[in-house]
Parts: C-alpha cells; sequence; structure tokens
C-alpha cells in the first residue's frame, strides 16, 4: 500500500492565510501557464519565494479551481512514482511539493502555487517525442512508471532543476490526467525516441514492442523517417496502398522485393508526431486516425542491423461524419469497430473493450494473481495481457481505482 498511503497523504487538505505578494506581470510562460514571482510573508518577518501560475486561457473560478486541482493530482501521483524509482534505482529524482492558494482580494483568483528553484531550468522531455541529451535519467523514470503501472500509465514532460522536477504530464488509458494526457499516443510516442539505457537495465524494465532501437539504421528516428532518399526504386518494401473503413481506420498493404518475418509501419503527420506498429504480415491496420489530416505512413522489413530502405505513401483522412461515431468503439484485440452495447470490459485494464469474436478468448484465458497492496486475490486475463502486451497486473482493480479516485 506505499504508493496509494502517500497519495491520499499527499492530498490531504490543509487551510492557512497568509500574506503573499504577486508580481503583476509574469516572468515567464509555458505552453499552457503563465509564472508569477510570490513572496510569502512570515510571522516573523521572513520571507520565502514561491511561483504562482495561472492558466494562459482563463475561466470562472470554479473551472480554474478545478484544472489545478487536476494538476495538483498530476503532480503528486508523479512525485510517488519518484520516490519508489529512487528507492529501487538508488537515483535521486524528486518532484516539487505544490498547493492551490485562492486571494481573499479581487475576484477570488486561483492559483497553483510551488516552491521557487534557483539554478538552470532543464526540459529533459516532453509529453511526446522530445528528449534532450542529458535525459538518462528522465527517460529511465518514464520508462519506470509505465512498466510499474502495467502499462496504464507513462509521467512524462519531465522538467526542473537538477534532479528537482516540477510540472509533469501524464499519459493514461481513461486520459483523467487532464489536457496534456495523450492516452496511448502519448506513450507510444515516447517509446518510438526511447532507447534503454544502463538504468532501464539495471531495473529490469520490460521493454515497449515498438521500440526502434534495433531497427533504426542510425538510432534516430528522425533520420529514419526524414531522410530524402526514403522510398526511391531500391526500397525494400514497394507499392503501399491505402485503403479506409468505418470511423477512420486505415489499412496499409504493402509488398516487398525481400523477404522479412516482420515489417515495421510508422505513421506521420504533420506534426512530426508518430507512433508505429509491428505486423508479421504485408498488411497492417492503423486504428482512428484524425480526420481530414495528413499522413505518411513508412514501411519496413525488419531485420537486426540490416540497411534495407522503407517504402512510404502519403494520404489525407476523409472527413469524419460526426454522427457515424455514436454507440460504436474499437476492440482492443483485433481492432474492428462494433457497438458498444455489444462488447465486454478488460479483466484488468480501463477503457479496453472485446468485441464478441474475442471474448471467448478472454474467458478462457483467466488466471489468478495476488495484490501488492491489499494482497488478495484477483483474476486477470493471460490472453488479455499478451494481446495489450503489458506486465500482469501488480494490484487488483479495488486497489487501483484509488488512484484515479480523485478525478471522479
Amino acid at each position: 500500500p506505499d504508493l496509494t498511503d502517500r497519495i491520499d497523504c499527499a492530498l490531504e487538505v490543509v487551510t492557512s492565510q497568509k500574506t503573499v505578494r504577486i508580481s503583476p506581470s509574469p516572468f515567464g510562460k509555458g505552453r499552457m501557464r503563465l509564472a508569477f514571482a510570490m513572496v510569502v510573508l512570515l510571522p516573523d518577518g521572513r520571507t520565502r519565494q514561491f511561483v504562482a501560475k495561472q492558466h494562459i486561457k482563463r475561466r470562472d473560478r470554479d473551472q480554474e479551481r478545478q484544472l489545478h486541482y487536476s494538476d495538483i493530482v498530476t503532480q503528486e501521483v508523479a512525485r510517488s512514482f519518484a520516490a519508489a524509482f529512487t528507492a529501487e534505482s538508488k537515483k535521486k529524482l524528486q518532484f516539487l511539493k505544490v498547493g492551490l492558494m485562492q486571494l481573499e482580494d479581487g475576484d477570488g483568483e486561483w492559483y497553483y502555487v510551488e516552491p521557487y528553484m534557483s539554478g538552470d531550468y532543464t526540459k529533459y522531455t516532453n509529453n511526446t517525442s522530445y528528449a534532450s541529451q542529458d535525459s538518462e535519467l528522465a527517460q529511465a523514470f518514464s520508462h519506470f512508471t509505465w512498466h510499474k503501472s502495467g502499462g496504464r500509465l507513462m509521467v512524462t514532460d519531465i522538467q526542473g532543476v537538477s534532479a528537482a522536477l516540477t510540472d509533469p504530464q501524464i499519459h493514461s488509458e481513461n486520459k483523467s490526467f487532464g489536457r496534456g494526457n495523450l492516452g496511448t499516443f502519448g506513450i507510444d510516442s515516447f517509446f518510438m525516441m526511447h532507447q534503454c539505457n544502463h538504468i532501464c537495465h539495471r531495473l529490469g524494465l520490460q521493454k515497449s514492442k515498438i521500440q526502434m532501437s534495433s531497427f533504426c539504421r542510425s538510432g534516430s528516428v528522425t533520420s529514419w523517417y526524414g531522410s530524402d532518399d526514403i522510398g526511391d526504386a531500391n526500397a525494400s518494401v514497394v507499392d503501399p496502398q491505402v485503403s479506409f473503413t468505418e470511423h477512420n481506420n486505415v489499412v496499409v498493404r504493402w509488398r516487398s522485393v525481400t523477404d522479412f518475418k516482420e515489417f515495421q509501419v510508422v505513421v506521420c503527420t504533420f506534426t512530426d508526431e508518430v507512433f508505429a506498429t509491428v505486423t508479421s504480415k504485408h498488411e497492417a491496420l492503423i486504428p482512428r486516425l484524425a480526420p481530414s489530416t495528413l499522413h505518411t505512413v513508412y514501411i519496413r522489413g525488419v531485420s537486426e542491423g540490416s540497411q534495407n530502405k522503407p517504402g512510404k505513401v502519403a494520404f489525407k483522412t476523409p472527413q469524419q461524419d460526426e454522427d457515424s461515431e455514436e454507440d460504436r468503439v474499437q476492440c482492443s484485440g483485433c481492432h474492428c469497430s462494433v457497438l458498444a452495447s455489444s462488447t465486454v470490459g478488460g479483466t484488468f485494464s480501463t477503457g479496453v473493450f472485446f468485441c464478441p469474436v474475442c471474448t471467448p478468448k478472454l474467458r478462457t484465458s483467466i488466471q489468478k494473481a495476488s495484490c501488492a497492496f491489499c494482497a488478495q486475490q484477483f483474476e486477470y486475463s493471460a490472453w488479455e495481457e499478451a494481446v495489450l502486451e503489458v506486465n500482469r497486473p501488480l494490484f487488483c482493480s479495488a486497489c487501483f481505482q484509488r488512484l484515479f479516485s480523485f478525478f471522479q
């Protein structure tokens, strides 16, 4: 129960009144918030420096408070994972303890407040596929959070002063952690650029199947799909073609002039955000691409150390009929589009649905395990574990729900 206990304690409400002074102009601006210098006046006459943050897009007070609260919970979840990471890796990493403040004067504005950090502020990673050169520890930490949560979430957007961090984002299946949560797309984007380092290896972190460290010619995703000679006459993969199914599911088919056991399929949008799938056939189903968006798909044969060149095809997804999405979901097993009323949920993953064809596989592969928190026995599907390519759950659904109960 260590993880959830720390989260519960961190979110206890402590109310106090303090005299503060806030700069009228921000000293910093991020993608979502403005940062103001703030000084707290202590009873003995001393002062303490803080940073007060407000969202750039102003909302009414209740909405602003809820957004700040969501940011605080994100930070506290990251703090709990950081404590576990430090204990296991012996590498010190911590997130600042933050709070919520409302001014009594004026309009009663809400602020997100954190201690001021002196020193050089570094952006180690963002919430997609960026990583700085000195991001080894940050990347290992993000990988650790995905591994420890059984693939259900990942702490990203690691930034701060040395090992003192703040303002993370969390990708999760149910997208509960605010506007920076890109769900499984954000997790896949991280693994597209991540190559496991000595920290990952020492902690025994499970690899994601889409990690490309073994497949990139130069070890860089950018040089792989950004090279000028991609798709030329010498490409090993040729004649890629695209067709569209219902709800912007995309089917890509191709042929190859060389025999490969597997192929890797990468989708690049105009924003340069990417994700990948690995398939053993000459066909890949790419689910739920954004409508009216330009995409380029690159396909290459998977072969250790090979220099083969990928084929590519560019296309634009059609405009989506908004009414066609009603009451339909995507099966997490075979990726078909199916009526929500005909599906069943997963045994241990939130936001997961299985169609009538996949449901028998789910029910005939039930296993039992002990919850790492409450020690009670719970059931999970080994087939679901395999098809979602995640670790066996460490804890039962009731204990895991405590982690997300703050958003209900």
